[in-house]
């Protein structure tokens, strides 16, 4: 089975603002704790795509960090209107494969 999931760029500890996901700094923006914990855990889907986001966090010594450019990335990924939405559900590419592979074989491929 393929993931749905798109992960924003990985975090850069040498230039990003690390913060932990419980930094005030993230609640101005409406994004409580809670909420991000269920973006990493089941992703956010972005306009107009069926393809779901995560951000991109990082553990240091047990502990989840985030920084504030991978939150600004992330919001930009949800918000993207060129990313067209999938044609196809995922059981239909896989009968579409199947039939591919079948063409190939009878083909002697």
């Amino acid at each position: 089975m393929t993931s749905n999931f798109r992960l924003v760029p990985p975090l850069d500890l040498g230039t990003e603002q690390i913060i932990s996901l419980s930094t005030r700094g993230v609640k101005p923006n409406g994004v409580s704790p809670t909420t991000f914990a269920r973006w990493l855990q089941r992703g956010a889907r972005g306009a107009g795509s069926t393809e779901r986001v995560r951000p991109a966090t990082i553990l240091i010594g047990g502990r989840r960090l985030t920084s504030i450019e991978a939150m600004i990335s992330f919001f930009a990924a949800q918000n993207a209107t060129g990313t067209p939405a999938s044609q196809f559900t995922p059981t239909q590419r896989q009968r579409m494969a199947d039939a591919a592979s079948r063409a190939l074989a009878a083909a002697g491929l």
